[in-house]
């Protein structure tokens, strides 16, 4: 499935709850599945959850799907005049800003993603 970053998390948080902290997790009292806002794209278009034991491939593994190997400017309200690794942005969004997965999409969808 060929699709954008910003679509697939999009689609993807319509089908799961978010995770903070950990790609993935059980909510017990939701009584569902929840998922990062990078897993929830990934899970989405793969079918397949990442964890974080596996770091470093899953990093990549998203990178490849997504073709995320861009280094950008955070959004302005968070932006110290550096540039940053695309995926390190989402991540510190949803895990430090925790930022809704539709906003962290809207926010990607401007940059084309």
């Amino acid at each position: 499935m060929n699709m954008k970053f910003s679509e697939a998390m999009r689609e993807g948080a319509k089908r799961c709850g978010q995770a903070h902290q950990m790609w993935y997790r059980f909510d017990d009292d939701l009584e569902r599945d929840c998922r990062c806002a990078a897993n929830t794209a990934y899970w989405h278009v793969t079918g397949k959850d990442v964890f974080d034991d596996e770091m470093d491939e899953t990093h990549e593994a998203i990178r490849k799907q997504f073709k995320l190997y861009a280094e950008v400017n955070p959004p302005k309200q968070f932006n110290d005049g550096s540039e940053y690794d695309l995926l390190t942005i989402v991540i510190a969004l949803n895990d430090e800003r925790f930022w809704p997965r539709e906003k962290i999409a809207d926010w990607l969808q401007g940059l084309g993603y």
